[in-house]
């Protein structure tokens, strides 16, 4: 069971479950006044919205965000709201915005850095394999993969191999060093 949520949190793991519980807004839009309440989740980079709605009214308003629900919501960031509507009037409670983290339990999920997944895709530009999505790597001054001349590649495979091996290193931990004095 799911935690109960008296505001809406600022991340989201794909495929958790949300339970969300507003007391003030059932005191202000009592279902008994003949108040719904709604939940919608867009994601920014378009697509269907998700709409929950609301139960009960008379202490709470509650939204249930079952975790087949989360599950299809693509990783990403979306507007959120609450409102309430009677007679087609609607009244907006809350907003903002939550990141929907990918399920790190997806099939799916590529987990490597981003230092990592640069390294691959400069290797594989330079062993002469790689993939379309590879060659369009953009760095921070626009430039890309596929417009480097080979000593620019080479030069960033050096830099990028560092950022990496120091991943490395922060995962695993210091070598030990052993000294005699």
């Amino acid at each position: 069971m799911s935690n109960i949520l008296s505001a809406m949190p600022s991340r989201l793991v794909a495929g958790d479950s949300l339970t969300l519980a507003l007391v003030q807004a059932a005191q202000e839009y009592p279902a008994g006044a003949g108040w719904a309440a709604k939940l919608t989740l867009v994601p920014i980079a378009g697509g269907m919205p998700l709409e929950i709605t609301g139960s009960g009214g008379s202490v709470d308003w509650s939204f249930s965000v079952s975790s087949a629900q989360t599950a299809a919501l693509a990783a990403g960031l979306f507007r959120w709201s609450t409102s309430a509507v009677n007679a087609g009037e609607r009244t907006t409670l809350d907003s903002g915005q939550i990141q929907v983290l990918p399920d790190p339990a997806g099939s799916d999920v590529d987990a490597r850095s981003h230092a990592r997944k640069v390294l691959d895709a400069l290797n594989a530009t330079i062993e002469g394999r790689a993939t379309t999505t590879q060659l369009e790597v953009e760095f921070e001054d626009g430039r890309r993969i596929k417009h480097m001349e080979n000593s620019e590649i080479l030069k960033l495979r050096r830099e990028y191999v560092r950022k990496v091996a120091a991943e490395d290193q922060r995962r695993t931990g210091p070598k030990k060093v052993l000294a005699r004095l």
